[in-house]
């Protein structure tokens, strides 16, 4: 009896936080806080900057002694706009809600196409070619994120086969 006692007691400890919450939580799995985006300012619509809110929600967990970032789901038709690199310092994880998808009837729709169903939503429109979206360093963890270059220009045929271009590549084979 007492095992059986022990043994809710962990699945209760282990259980996520709830999907879309704004608050500061207590991660099962670490003994530092989970600190929203939205706390520090982020909107999520898909029109304002949240780069810098990302970053400071980054700098929180970093002072705690690690722990995780938490970007709840977006609205449809939404996101978390992020222009610059956001860097996570040793120790911190950057959570999404997972459970988002593509709907059908396309999977893979042109570019801008945010018709997904929950989850959170990257919208990566950073500003110089080949700058990461992301500088991560040892023991850090992103989950539970789509991504989306969703204003990036398509490069052409020409380009793909130029030698000098940034989008060269070597073969299709």
């Amino acid at each position: 009896m007492q095992f059986k006692l022990v043994l809710i007691e962990l699945m209760a400890l282990s259980l996520p936080a709830q999907a879309g919450s704004d608050v500061v939580v207590q991660p099962a799995d670490d003994s530092s806080l989970c600190f929203s985006v939205k706390t520090f300012g982020a909107l999520g619509d898909g029109l304002h900057d949240d780069t810098a809110a990302f970053q400071k929600a980054a700098a929180a967990a970093d002072a705690a002694g690690g722990g995780c970032v938490r970007v709840p789901s977006a609205e449809r038709g939404a996101g978390f706009v992020l222009t610059k690199t956001v860097t996570l310092a040793p120790g911190v994880k950057l959570l999404g809600d997972i459970g988002g998808f593509p709907e059908v009837p396309h999977a893979f729709g042109p570019p801008g196409d945010l018709n997904t169903t929950g989850g959170t939503r990257i919208l990566a429109r950073v500003t110089a070619p080949g700058t990461p979206l992301f500088a991560i360093t040892q023991g850090c963890g992103i989950k539970g994120l789509m991504i989306f270059y969703d204003r990036m220009p398509f490069p052409s045929d020409e380009q793909f086969r130029d030698p000098e271009s940034v989008y060269y590549y070597p073969s299709f084979e």
